[in-house]
Order: structure tokens, then sequence, then C-alpha cells
């Protein structure tokens, strides 16, 4: 887990630094001279060597430190936590619905196992499944628009056998 977030924080960190628009640059007017961008580079640390930026980076992720909206000038932290309440009560509604859909599904599908009803409930969730992982993420970078998508077949990455998981302790019911 460890080496996965240390992964993804170099990737973002770079990212960004090649991809991403110069902060100091967008902070700044169209009309700012080269000196007042210079001095805004220097406020916000982009003058100091990649190695140096990375430290302060990997420093303000340990310390949830995430620095201050430029629109706003807000922490970002206060940003998240006022915005906290408002995404909470989309997503527990989603997950009790989802829960109280998928007991009785699975409860059902349990009891005739190995029957059509069992195979058809697999089939469609398994699509279900399919279809959510691979919509991915898209994120623009200096108007480029960049899709990460993935597809994870459990069966392929797990070894199953072409027949499927089959217990010998628990036929199928007939």
């Amino acid at each position: 887990m460890i080496p996965t977030l240390l992964g993804v924080v170099l990737l973002v960190f770079f990212l960004f630094r090649k991809f991403g628009v110069d902060p100091a640059q967008t902070l700044a007017s169209l009309n700012a001279s080269p000196r007042e961008i210079a001095e805004i580079r220097q406020q916000l640390g982009l003058s100091e060597p990649w190695w140096v930026q990375l430290a302060l980076f990997v420093k303000g992720i340990v310390t949830f430190d995430w620095g201050r909206s430029w629109a706003t000038n807000e922490t970002i932290a206060h940003l998240m936590a006022t915005r906290l309440p408002a995404t909470l009560t989309v997503t527990i509604p989603i997950l009790i619905l989802d829960t109280l859909i998928a007991i009785p599904i699975a409860l059902g599908v349990a009891y005739v196992r190995g029957s059509l009803t069992d195979r058809a409930v697999m089939v469609g969730t398994t699509l279900a499944q399919k279809n959510n992982l691979t919509a991915g993420s898209t994120f623009t970078i200096q108007d480029k628009t960049f899709t990460v998508a993935g597809i994870f077949d459990a069966g392929t990455a797990f070894g199953r056998p072409r027949g499927g998981w089959r217990s010998r302790r628990c036929p199928p019911r007939s």
C-alpha cells in the first residue's frame, strides 16, 4: 500500500509539473510584468529545485496542509469541510439504498444457488460492474483532456478456472 501511495504522489507531482499550467502565470493577470510573475513564483516556492518542491508537496500531504484556494484565499481544508455535509447527504442515502437492494438479492440468489436465476443475476451484476469499472476518470491539463480507464476481470486476475468457482463441500441445489 505504501509503494502505491508513493507512486500516486510522484505521478501527480510530476504530471502537474510537466503538463500543468504555471500557477504564477495563472495568479498574475494577463498584463503582469515578468518581475511580478517572478515574485509570485518566489512566494509559491516555484523557483526552488524540483526536489525541494517535491519535499514541500509531500510535507503538505502528510500534515494535511493543502494550501489555500487561489480564487477565495480560504484554506483547502476549510473548503473541504464546508462541502462535506452536502457530499454526505448524497452518498449516505445511496449507500443505504444499495445495501437495502443488495442484501435481499444476495440472500435470494444464495437460496437458489446454481439455478437459472443465480446465473442470470451473476451475469447481470457482472455486466453492471464491468460497465462501472470501465467508465474511468477524466481530467484536463492545459486544455488537453486525458481519460484514465481500467478493466478489472476478477476471474482472469485470480486464475478462476473456465467453469467458474466450484465448491466440493456445498454442491448446487437441485
